[in-house]
């Protein structure tokens, strides 16, 4: 449980690194690969919860 923790703790650093840089740049395409992934971050999220 505290290795999954660690683990998010980890990808959400990234995560907003990622996130930041891509909304800097402001490219559409940027933009709409951004949202996608934070989709699929928080869907991630989510099923992780309920296994829980």
């Amino acid at each position: 449980m505290l290795f999954f923790y660690w683990l998010s703790l980890l990808f959400e650093s990234t995560f907003v690194k990622l996130f930041m840089r891509l909304t800097v740049e402001c490219s559409p395409f940027h933009i709409f690969l951004g949202l996608y992934f934070l989709y699929i971050y928080f869907l991630w999220c989510f099923t992780e919860m309920d296994l829980a």
